[in-house]
């Protein structure tokens, strides 16, 4: 008698056998999935048509996937909403399933969304379509793909399930162009052709017509910070005009008591990058002046945080503004 030994190899009439195990394996893996499936076809809250295509992601991908591929061919499309390809081969198949009235149904998979479901697969690319027959996979091809070839392949996936016992018909749900991803371009914010001339403006240096634009967004959102930031810079930067920056500090420097030289110091401080320069500078008056001229420095140094923005210097210099004060 011809008895394979331990970790020795098969004696030669059982070559290329069966491997019973595996067998075994996906007789239990088919009753499990019929179980769930009678389940809920019993279950009269889970009833319903099958969409033609289906978003898969991890909690839904065993039902909607793995165990529908047990009564229909499932057509996983692994796809980005970057690429109009892919977009295109979803059209394709939606298109196709529907004719095919509930033989098969897709499922699609976002891959920058749905990372691990990829990297099961294996996607090098998309789109990439792979079949499930019987909750096992079968690569199918790689790329876009013209209408008429996704039609002879979807009639091979067909003849594939026959083959194996899977040749069922869902009900279909009724399905519109909302289903399909799109990867048009977002509307344009309204707001944006004014920024535009904000920023033409700003770069030929007519600050009149920037201050009108910025405005004229306020207007429409009056809460928009970007453009009241904007509004200020202008003004500032309005300011400044036709003034040598050089010239500017040493008068400062030599009158540090003086606000107005103050003021049009710490500006150019700010244009230059070297906010805390310029806070500091307004702080020191603050903390040395009494009156009008404390005001004036306290409330132009209100307005330069607000310009720079939520920066670690700002934060520094308003608690250093409070001491100054109190």
């Amino acid at each position: 008698m011809n008895t394979p030994r331990p970790g020795g190899s098969l004696p030669p009439n059982l070559a290329g056998a069966v491997d019973l195990g595996a067998l075994a394996a996906a007789r239990e893996q088919q009753a499990q999935a019929e179980e769930r499936i009678a389940q809920r076809a019993a279950d009269p809250s889970a009833a319903g048509a099958v969409a033609v295509v289906t978003e898969l992601t991890e909690p839904n991908f065993q039902a909607d996937a793995v165990d529908r591929s047990f009564e229909v061919p499932v057509v996983v499309l692994m796809w980005s909403p970057r690429s109009e390809a892919s977009v295109e081969t979803i059209r394709i198949l939606q298109q196709l399933a529907t004719q095919d009235g509930g033989t098969w149904v897709v499922g699609t998979v976002n891959v920058d969304e749905q990372q691990q479901i990829a990297a099961a697969f294996q996607v090098q690319g998309v789109p990439t379509m792979v079949a499930l027959i019987k909750g096992q996979p079968v690569p199918l091809v790689q790329g876009s793909i013209p209408a008429e070839d996704a039609r002879t392949l979807i009639d091979h996936v067909l003849e594939a399930g026959q083959a194996n016992g899977v040749a069922g018909q869902v009900q279909l749900a009724a399905v519109g162009e909302e289903a399909i991803p799109s990867t048009d371009e977002p509307e344009e914010d309204p707001l944006d052709q004014y920024f535009d001339a904000a920023a033409d403006a700003y770069d030929r240096q007519d600050w009149a017509a920037a201050v009108a634009a910025y405005e004229a967004i306020l207007a429409i959102a009056p809460t928009d910070e970007d453009a009241r930031a904007g509004l200020v810079r202008v003004e500032l930067m309005k300011e400044l005009d036709g003034k040598d920056f050089a010239e500017v500090l040493t008068k400062a420097d030599a009158a540090p008591g003086d606000v107005i030289l103050a003021v049009d110091a710490a500006n150019v401080e700010l244009v230059s990058g070297v906010p805390a320069a310029a806070f500091t500078r307004l702080i020191e008056v603050v903390r040395n002046s009494d009156g009008d001229g404390q005001t004036a420095a306290r409330e132009h140094l209100v307005k330069l945080f607000e310009l720079a923005g939520p920066i670690p210097e700002v934060a520094q210099a308003r608690t250093q503004l409070a001491n100054a004060l109190f």
